[in-house]
């Protein structure tokens, strides 16, 4: 038997979940940490967007900002 060969989209779909800033529509990827979209081919592509600077900087900011809110949202509760 000859293996057939998985749709693009149901491989985005399975490669996003490397990372939760990874969303996609079947057909392109999106960094919403980085608020950037692109064509991805190869699952390698989204392992060296993870592992460069600007989507780690981009990361702690997303994540930086989330800490700030809900402290605001404790100190306006009490």
């Amino acid at each position: 038997m000859t293996p057939v060969a998985s749709k693009l989209s149901s491989k985005l779909k399975s490669w996003v979940k490397i990372d939760d800033s990874f969303t996609t529509d079947s057909d392109v990827v999106l960094y919403q940490a980085c608020n950037k979209k692109t064509g991805c081919s190869m699952k390698s592509q989204l392992g060296q967007h993870v592992r460069s600077a600007l989507h780690t900087k981009n990361k702690a900011l997303q994540t930086s900002k989330k800490q700030v809110l809900l402290s605001q949202m404790q100190q306006s509760s009490n």
